[in-house]
C-alpha cells in the first residue's frame, strides 16, 4: 500500500494505518491528507523527522494542510478515488464519488474562500467518519447510504454555512470601510 502506485498522496505510516480501517473523523485522519503530492513534497518529507517505516501507534498523524480552496478537496477526493478504486470496495467508491460530485458542482462559495472550503473539507470528512460508524455498527444498508447527505439539504452542511455566515459577517476584515461625509 505504502509503495503503490495508487497511492498519490504522502503515504506515510500513520496515514496507511489509518486507510485500513478508514480512520477518518475518530483516529484524526481527514480528507485533507489524500492531497496530492508532488516530487518537492516526498523530497520536504524525507529531510523531516516523518517515520517511513514505523507503523506502530507512537507514530502519529501530523498535522495536515488544510483546505483553502475548491480544487484543494477535490483532488484530495480524486487523489482519494485512485486509491479506493485498487483498495476499497464498491461501497467506499460510491461514497468518495458522492463527495467528489458534490464538490465539483457545489456554487454556494468563491473557488477560493480558504474558511469556507475548511469547513466543507471538514464536512466531508464527517461524513465518512459517518460511514465508518455505521459500518463498525454493522449497519451496512444505512452506510450504503450514507453518500446520497452529500446534497444542499444536509443539517450538518446547512449548520456549517450558517457558520461560515456569522464567522464572515463578525470578522471585520470582510467590512466595507466606513464612508466619511466630507465637504468639499
Amino acid at each position: 500500500m505504502q509503495q503503490s502506485a495508487n497511492a498519490q498522496f504522502l503515504a506515510v505510516p500513520p496515514v496507511c494505518r489509518c486507510l485500513l480501517d478508514f480512520g477518518f473523523g475518530a483516529h484524526g485522519l481527514t480528507v485533507m491528507y489524500y492531497r496530492p503530492v508532488d516530487l518537492w513534497d516526498r523530497v520536504q518529507a524525507q529531510d523531516s523527522n516523518v517515520s517511513f517505516t514505523d507503523f506502530s501507534e507512537r507514530n502519529t498523524l501530523r498535522p495536515e494542510v488544510s483546505a483553502s480552496s475548491r480544487s484543494d478537496v477535490f483532488s484530495a477526493l480524486r487523489s482519494l478515488r485512485v486509491f479506493a478504486r485498487h483498495f476499497y470496495n464498491d461501497a467506499v467508491q460510491e461514497l468518495i464519488d458522492g463527495a467528489s460530485s458534490f464538490i465539483d458542482s457545489y456554487k454556494g462559495v468563491s473557488d477560493t474562500d480558504a474558511v469556507s472550503w475548511k469547513l466543507l473539507a471538514f464536512w466531508v470528512t464527517s461524513k465518512f467518519s459517518m460511514f465508518r460508524r455505521l459500518i463498525i455498527s454493522r449497519d451496512f444498508d444505512a452506510a450504503q447510504e450514507v453518500w446520497l447527505e452529500f446534497s444542499l439539504t444536509d443539517e450538518e452542511f446547512l449548520e456549517l454555512l450558517d457558520l461560515r455566515r456569522s464567522h464572515h459577517v463578525a470578522d471585520p476584515s470582510h467590512r466595507s470601510p466606513p464612508k466619511t461625509n466630507r465637504a468639499e
